[in-house]
């Protein structure tokens, strides 16, 4: 199992779970357009359509993410992410073969604090903004409530040559929001309301043509003599590319002790 806090992952800007390949041994996380493809120890299956399920579990505050294209949104004001390896199916059910990635927001408190954090560069235009606030919400503190929201933008690392396509690939366009809402009238009970949204609207990744694996067996014949880019000089033409994922998340967690 490897667990790490919030806090750590903001010092290091880890900011979606493919930033998580590094650290974390036996995982692999990658996309092809609108889908993901996770395993752990070699156990997942790629994503290839909406519909399909994988072998590696994601789970967002308890609630389980069915859709591959959703697991790999921007993490947003976390407590916690936690990667348990190998059969996790007693504990957290259904496609949870290969193991499971354990999401945890942070929750409400009766304290009143807030933060933001702005990231912006150049080559390409970069620019990052995220925040939260929380506090309680009525005189005895029972009633506490903490929104979080980002956004981010950054203009692509590769140029596309087509003028009929988008201008730029390897981008990202995506904002998410997410408020919650703590009711808590004793130690021994708690009622948690948590409502998110995320919108990814990208152009999606660059792909490069290099070849074949046998340089004795030739490129299809609709290949050949068709431009490839230049990946050394990040210049590709492409006439489609977009990435369109939306997402909304409503639950109600229920703690009693």
């Amino acid at each position: 199992m490897s667990a790490y806090a919030g806090q750590k992952l903001e010092a290091a800007q880890t900011k979606s779970l493919n930033d998580l390949v590094g650290p974390s041994p036996n995982i692999q996380i990658g996309n092809s357009y609108n889908s993901s493809n996770i395993t752990i120890r070699g156990i997942g299956n790629q994503q290839i359509n909406a519909g399909q399920d994988s072998g590696v579990a994601i789970h967002s505050d308890g609630v389980y993410i069915g859709q591959p294209s959703l697991t790999l949104a921007t993490f947003l004001d976390l407590a916690r992410v936690e990667i348990l390896r190998g059969p996790q199916g007693t504990l957290f059910g259904r496609n949870a073969t290969g193991g499971v990635i354990n999401v945890v927001p942070n929750e409400p408190t009766a304290e009143t604090h807030y933060g933001f954090d702005l990231t912006a560069g150049v080559d390409p235009a970069l620019f990052q903004i995220s925040g939260f606030i929380n506090g309680a919400l009525n005189d005895s503190g029972t009633l506490s409530g903490r929104v979080a929201a980002q956004q981010t933008y950054n203009r692509g690392f590769t140029r596309n040559l087509l003028p009929n396509g988008p201008n730029r690939l390897d981008d990202a366009k995506n904002q998410s929001i997410r408020g919650q809402i703590k009711w808590e009238p004793s130690d021994s009970f708690n009622a948690r309301v948590l409502v998110e949204y995320a919108n990814d609207d990208s152009n999606g990744p660059a792909t490069f043509l290099e070849g074949t694996p046998d340089p004795t067996i030739p490129l299809p014949s609709i290949l050949v003599g068709q431009s490839r880019g230049d990946v050394g000089d990040r210049e590709v033409f492409a006439n489609i590319n977009y990435r369109k994922v939306h997402a909304f998340n409503a639950n109600l967690t229920l703690t009693a002790r």
